[in-house]
């Protein structure tokens, strides 16, 4: 999401006010590895459940829950409805797509230190799957950024951190006390 709203930020500033960025990914680290890890496997696994109901669900649930900090913040109904579009051979054939469009060069053309929009940069310690010196370089690169550590949130951190994360965002856009 985050290389999304960069390009798009660059592509069109007119249509941005600010930008909230949550765990991005940018420079060496795209894609971060837990996409890495679906490339590699996703072609493999296809093979093993392309017959399977359950498609590539139980290799997005693991994924899952080494994306949150706290293992009660991805409880199985969550991880059912993150893996209901992965449901049966469509699914495993939406991840194989999925996964091929993430590429190491998506935000190569974007210059970041040009970007004229105040940044939010929110960054969870616990990521497992993108050093954190990305959201460091990244805050630095782009003027007028702000970068808040979570250090008890993982790569999810709208599940590990949900209340923590809304009021940086009010905050941040200056929604606070507006109704």
């Amino acid at each position: 999401g985050a290389a999304v709203a960069l390009r798009f930020a660059a592509a069109q500033p007119e249509r941005d006010e600010k930008l909230v960025l949550v765990n991005p990914i940018a420079f060496d680290a795209i894609p971060g590895e837990d996409v890495r890890s679906l490339q590699k496997n996703t072609a493999r696994y296809a093979l093993r459940v392309s017959r399977g109901v359950m498609g590539a669900a139980p290799l997005m649930r693991e994924l899952l829950q080494k994306s949150v900090a706290d293992p009660a913040h991805m409880p199985e109904p969550l991880v059912a409805r993150y893996t209901a579009p992965y449901v049966g051979q469509e699914g495993v054939n939406h991840l194989l797509k999925i996964s091929r469009f993430v590429e190491n060069d998506d935000l190569e053309e974007v210059n970041l230190r040009a970007l004229p929009h105040p940044t939010l940069v929110v960054w969870g310690d616990k990521d497992p799957w993108v050093d954190g010196r990305v959201a460091d370089q990244l805050a630095d690169t782009i003027g007028g950024s702000k970068l808040v550590h979570l250090p008890n949130a993982g790569r999810l951190v709208p599940e590990d951190a949900t209340d923590t994360l809304t009021n940086l965002i009010l905050d941040f856009i200056g929604a606070r006390g507006s109704g």
